[in-house]
């Protein structure tokens, strides 16, 4: 009897620390980051974060990062004007991203038939960046933008080039 008591509160044991340890490790990452260490927004900008789930690995994933904003247009393929700036958070060796845009946009000039305007999301030059499951990535856009993003992940395979 001594025996089967003393395997119930082993397997009990192991249960349970099985368990803390598998919802430490399934833990959502997407959990509170301190914002604290970024700079405040300045007048006329806001500060949005990109925050991904945790992955198994990391290097096997990018973010592909849009920012923009809606707009009515016509039938031309339209880009937003302006640039993605990187820069350190001192101290912290954090980077973090500043648009530097005044929401200007240029076109193709072809002749739209009808002249109809629709709305569409207008972005800057789409940016690829490191997927990193335990920091965010961190933007200061301008008042009436966004930022979108999706997340591209590596074939398991690998393809060899040919000679030609």
């Amino acid at each position: 009897m001594t025996s089967n008591y003393f395997k119930t509160i082993l397997s009990a044991s192991f249960l349970s620390i099985s368990f803390f340890v598998n919802a430490q490790n399934t833990k959502d990452k997407t959990e509170k980051f301190n914002f604290n260490v970024f700079p405040k927004a300045e007048a006329g900008f806001n500060r949005v974060a990109i925050q991904v789930p945790s992955t198994t690995d990391d290097y096997a994933y990018q973010v592909e990062v849009f920012v923009g904003k809606d707009e009515l247009v016509d039938c031309n393929k339209h880009n937003m004007m302006g640039e993605i700036i990187e820069k350190e958070l001192e101290g912290f060796g954090y980077n973090y991203y500043v648009i530097n845009s005044n929401g200007e946009s240029m076109s193709t000039r072809m002749a739209c038939p009808n002249n109809q305007k629709t709305k569409k999301f207008i972005t800057l030059a789409p940016r690829l960046m490191r997927y990193n499951s335990r920091m965010p990535i961190v933007f200061y856009v301008p008042n009436g933008f966004e930022v979108k993003y999706r997340i591209l992940s590596a074939s398991k395979t690998m393809q060899k080039a040919v000679s030609k």
